[in-house]
């Protein structure tokens, strides 16, 4: 058992604006994903293809009691999943860009509800993908954001604590043995990408289990390469260029989007995860 004992509380589906989703619990439900065949190669400029797949995946919010952050958690992992000691820790962009502010972070109010959309969206395309990764989203105020608060230095005993509750929901009963870590992707999203740079400077011991990084659209700093057993998915709009990165400008979305956008920026995590997923080394140990 790890140092911190997480409490799984439901948490409210989000309904209204511009961003959805279903809160806690098993949502079964259909996405439009790109289909990994048409990402092709990091050279690849031909169009986009989409489909629309079905998925059933289990969506959980823990707390850690205590005032210090993160002590919020989003946590998702596909129906029917069949290991559980390969996590994806997900690190969020900016709140304070959102508008979300820190008086409202304990009682989860204001913006602060749309941030937990992102459990469901790594979640579903884990599912379309078929991977046994378990997302775990942890949400950071913004006095935590740089410092990583809570979670840096006590990343492995809130993740065991997590993944001991995974399987708990997920099987259904309550095993004796203990939840062993096997592997860890670091993923982010736009300035998530300096976010994820303080958590492998912070988090004792995560190069040990660090096998992959997925950087979609990350903004500050040089893209975050993979070196030595550590791989690397990367996602940008550029045109092309660099050979280690998955190019998907504007100009390969226009049948998702029936004209050039002007961006993609948020469509490249919400679409293209499931892509990383398919063709990660994590997450395939059935």
């Amino acid at each position: 058992m790890g140092k911190y004992k997480l409490i799984s509380k439901p948490f409210p589906a989000l309904t209204t604006g511009d961003v959805k989703h279903g809160g806690t619990g098993l949502i079964e439900d259909a996405r439009h994903v790109v289909s990994p065949l048409s990402v092709g190669n990091s050279h690849a400029s031909t169009p986009l293809e989409f489909l629309f797949k079905k998925f059933a995946v289990h969506v959980m919010s823990f707390e850690i009691e205590g005032a210090e952050a993160p002590n919020w958690f989003g946590v998702s992992f596909r129906k029917g999943i069949q290991s559980f000691d390969s996590v994806n820790i997900f690190c969020h962009p900016s709140p304070g860009t959102a508008g979300m502010t820190d008086r409202d972070y304990p009682t989860r109010a204001g913006s602060w509800p749309r941030l937990f959309r992102y459990a469901q969206m790594m979640g579903a395309q884990f599912a379309i993908a078929g991977s046994d990764q378990v997302a775990i989203i942890p949400f950071f105020n913004n006095a935590s954001y740089s410092s990583t608060g809570l979670f840096g230095a006590n990343w492995k005993d809130i993740v065991l604590d997590i993944l001991t509750e995974v399987r708990a929901e997920a099987l259904q009963r309550t095993d004796p043995f203990p939840v062993v870590l096997k592997d860890v992707v670091l993923s982010d999203f736009s300035f998530g990408r300096g976010l994820m740079r303080n958590i492998r400077a912070r988090a004792p011991g995560l190069s040990r289990y660090l096998r992959e990084i997925w950087d979609f659209d990350g903004v500050g700093g040089a893209p975050p390469y993979g070196a030595g057993e550590v791989g690397a998915i990367l996602y940008d709009q550029s045109t092309g260029g660099d050979p280690r990165i998955f190019h998907v400008p504007p100009t390969r979305w226009q049948q998702f989007h029936g004209k050039i956008a002007s961006s993609v920026h948020s469509n490249i995590p919400d679409l293209l995860a499931c892509h990383a997923a398919t063709v990660s080394t994590v997450g395939r140990g059935g």
